[in-house]
């Protein structure tokens, strides 16, 4: 029998951004502006005389008077699909390098709407945005969580740290923050795609309570982070986190060496992978998102986040205490397992 055809979806064919009206607002490093007869583009540099310099979309760029920009608000915003009211459970998305929210809120809703319709009735699927600023790996600003210097990934390649704390200390409020409003950690997962998912598995390992799961798609270990040692003495590792590892064997930008060491770092320090290795998908590339790829996400969410249980209440309010008592005594409302790169 053949293989029922796979649906491909472009990731970077949900990243346009919704354009609203232009403003006179004042330019900035990272605003996106209209250049008088050059086209769009987004500043890069501000040189202090008056100009500015502002890398154009059509890849060039150069330097232009204030008088000569328009800046245009292009209105890059965290999204949230699902249950918007009282989710029991709660999925946070993080996004890949140049993307935004909007990709991934079209894959988990309008084009692959069915698989994920039961678990929307409940779940909460927060999908922040990551902060513009500038890339080593692309050189000019986009959307990033941290910098990157360069692709392809692999297990060696270079990482300074910039911009991590920032972006794992984002993550760690909002798990702080869902649990704060009634949602127990039992009933949190966080997971990303490429940059994302590196985001999120640094995440789960540095935060000082366990959750329910972890999902790494196509993304990587930021060495930086010490994330080995992070997992040995982690409250994923101890409180039973799992974390399910995703990644296509035609990866050009994220070598298929990262998903597999992830598993592999995981396991040797005591967290619980799915099927005790990275799930390696054929044919499978980079920017695109395929059925059966959200076939397993959807999989993996509906065993650790089934509808809610009588127990939930008594959860939040255990962890509750527990994290009240551990910040009186640490005096650091956000303070990790480890020590998280600058």
């Amino acid at each position: 029998l053949k293989p029922e055809p796979i649906a491909q979806i472009n990731l970077y064919t949900f990243a346009e951004f919704a354009l609203a009206d232009m403003t006179q607002a004042t330019a900035s490093v990272g605003a996106r502006v209209d250049v008088a007869n050059r086209g769009r583009g987004m500043v890069a540099l501000d040189n202090e005389d008056g100009t500015w310099n502002v890398e154009l979309d059509d890849g060039t760029e150069g330097d232009f008077p204030t008088s000569g920009l328009q800046v245009v608000d292009e209105n890059i915003n965290d999204m949230v699909l699902g249950n918007e009211t009282d989710p029991s459970a709660l999925l946070i998305w993080l996004h890949g390098l140049t993307d935004t929210p909007d990709g991934w809120h079209g894959i988990f809703s309008s084009q692959l709407e069915a698989p994920f319709m039961p678990l929307l009735s409940y779940l909460q699927i927060k999908l922040p945005c990551a902060p513009l600023q500038r890339v080593s790996a692309c050189g000019k600003v986009t959307t990033s969580w941290y910098d990157v210097q360069g692709f392809p990934m692999n297990v060696t390649r270079s990482d300074p740290g910039t911009g991590q704390r920032e972006s794992i200390e984002k993550v760690l409020r909002l798990i702080d923050d869902a649990v704060a409003s009634g949602i127990p950690p039992s009933r949190i997962v966080i997971g990303g795609h490429s940059q994302g998912g590196a985001l999120a598995l640094a995440a789960a390992l540095q935060s000082r309570i366990s959750i329910s799961g972890c999902i790494v798609l196509s993304g990587w270990a930021l060495p930086s982070q010490d994330l080995a040692r992070c997992a040995k003495s982690s409250a994923a590792a101890s409180g039973g986190t799992r974390f399910l590892v995703c990644h296509g064997d035609e990866d050009c930008t994220v070598l298929l060496e990262c998903g597999k060491h992830v598993a592999e770092m995981l396991q040797q320090n005591g967290c619980i992978v799915e099927n005790s290795a990275c799930e390696v998908f054929s044919g499978f590339g980079h920017n695109v998102c395929r059925e059966d790829v959200v076939r397993s996400i959807q999989q993996f969410l509906n065993e650790l986040l089934p509808p809610g249980s009588p127990e939930a209440a008594t959860e939040v309010v255990d962890t509750m205490a527990a994290l009240a008592s551990q910040t009186a005594i640490e005096n650091d409302p956000h303070k990790t397992l480890c020590r998280v790169s600058t």
